[in-house]
Order: C-alpha cells, then structure tokens, then sequence
C-alpha cells in the first residue's frame, strides 16, 4: 500500500490505507465517548485523520461507522465502507444524468 498523499490540482487524492487510518483513529478517539452527534459529519481530512465539521465543506468520506468499533472490527468492514463511498457516487451519476459527468469526476479525483 502506498502511504503518499497525491493532489491533482486543489483536489487531495486518497488512498485506502489513509481512510482505513482515519477510521481507525476515529474509532480509538471515540471509546470513551458516551453518544456520538448524527447532526456533525465526522469525515476525513484526506491526511489519514478525520475532522468533525457541520457540514461536510472538506468534501471527505464518512468515519462515523466505525464510532467506538474495536480496530479488528474496523479493518474487516472498512474494505466494504469504502467501496460502499465509491458507489454511491456512481449511483449520483446514474440518478442524475445531468450531473453524471461531475460525479464521475468526483469520485475519480478522490479514489484516483
């Protein structure tokens, strides 16, 4: 697994070791927290960390999942969570042909 951060101009370009990271660290910082806020995104920074934001601006893949998850639970299921992140942008392309063309893109340009 690559460990480098790639831009492709403004755009940080993710690889799956630095979302498997981030989850990991959202899931240790979160044992000792008693609720997790669903109104706050907890997503990631594109750094293998995660940030917490009231709306998403940052444009990073959800962590929330993995909120106090054992790190063992969280390598087995983060594979699936980050595919499920691939596919709900295609899915936005193929239920809005208008936009499929900038969705594509999107999500070129994060999983690239």
């Amino acid at each position: 697994m690559q460990h480098d951060l790639k831009t492709k101009g403004s755009v940080i370009v993710m690889k799956y070791d630095e979302y498997l990271n981030a989850c990991l660290k959202f899931a240790k910082d979160t044992e000792n927290w008693s609720w997790l806020d669903r109104s706050r995104w907890f997503t990631t920074n594109g750094g293998g960390d995660y940030e917490e934001s009231c709306d998403n601006a940052n444009g990073g893949i959800d962590v929330a999942w993995a909120y106090k998850m054992d790190p063992d639970k969280v390598r087995k299921y983060a594979p699936q969570e980050f595919m499920d992140r691939c596919v709900e942008f295609l899915d936005m392309a193929l239920n809005d042909p208008s936009a499929a063309n900038d969705f594509v893109k999107m999500a070129y340009e994060l999983f690239a």
